[in-house]
């Protein structure tokens, strides 16, 4: 029988986490392992876990590592045992018939196709009925086998926070694994407090309301780019950037000249290849 391990990394998210924990429990095929790396939260995730939930293995770091270190020591203890790895935030709600479909479809995409990786869907898709072919991924709600992961490696834990997923998806790529999304496999974000809105003549956008995650975006999406010559993302994301930085100029938003410092910092950090956690843009850290 397949053995499906599922890894969640959290920090400081214990309410969100236990309704998910909940979510997978409930599930019609129920996931053989389930794996959640703690990224020293100073909330109570730990009491919470080992009292609620003893049959999860929980693991807690003693520094925050971000999310691509939690990925990268999650995935490599779920390779371990497992024969496919379903990757989860912290921060969704996982329909109960939600891991099911993705493992039927990666057997069927399989037989004919080099399948890297199964997407389950937000809202977006939602109308479609079979697979659909899909160039990266996020962690959110991702199946990938085992195989795949000692094939192409472990996430690059030097990114820190965010992009790591789409570097690894499109380093799964370049080795000609495909990637898939499989519309009736529901996985629906809930956490929206780390979104800013801006809007101005008529320009719109959705960006992060914190400093640092300005720059871990910016740093790790120019890197990406470069580093694969996705020359055309490399263009979007910087005009992208220049939106965003032209819309908070005109915005009524606190710390306005932290969050642009933060972005040319990530920027300029992304396109010379300097990585790692940075001392100057700490997750709570008071600026």
């Amino acid at each position: 029988m397949t053995k499906v391990g599922v890894i969640i990394v959290t920090y400081n998210n214990i309410e969100m986490l236990v309704s998910l924990l909940r979510d997978l429990l409930g599930q019609t095929r129920k996931p053989d392992e389930i794996i959640v790396i703690d990224n020293a939260s100073i909330d109570n995730t730990a009491s919470t876990i080992k009292g609620s939930f003893p049959g999860i293995k929980y693991v807690r770091f003693d520094a925050n590592t971000g999310s691509a270190g939690g990925y990268r020591e999650g995935i490599r203890m779920a390779a371990e045992n497992n024969d496919l790895i379903w990757v989860l935030d912290d921060d969704v709600s996982v329909d109960k018939n939600a891991l099911a479909p993705l493992i039927e479809q990666m057997s069927e995409l399989a037989k004919t196709k080099k399948v890297g990786a199964a997407r389950s869907v937000g809202h977006a898709l939602s109308a479609a009925k079979y697979p659909v072919r899909t160039g990266s991924f996020a962690w959110r709600g991702t199946l990938i086998p085992a195989d795949v992961v000692k094939d192409i490696g472990l996430p690059r834990s030097e990114y820190f926070l965010y992009a790591e997923d789409v570097e690894y998806s499109m380093r799964m790529v370049r080795k000609g694994y495909k990637i898939y999304w499989v519309p009736n496999s529901k996985v629906i974000e809930r956490r929206m407090a780390d979104k800013l809105k801006l809007s101005a003549l008529g320009l719109r956008t959705v960006t992060y309301s914190d400093a640092f995650r300005f720059y871990y975006a910016n740093r790790n999406q120019m890197n990406v780019c470069l580093e694969y010559h996705a020359f055309w993302s490399l263009f979007k994301s910087l005009a992208h950037t220049v939106k965003v930085a032209i819309l908070l100029m005109m915005a009524q938003t606190p710390n306005k000249a932290l969050f642009m410092k933060a972005m040319i910092d990530g920027t300029l950090d992304g396109m010379r290849g300097k990585l790692g956690k940075d001392e100057r843009y700490l997750p709570g850290k008071a600026y």
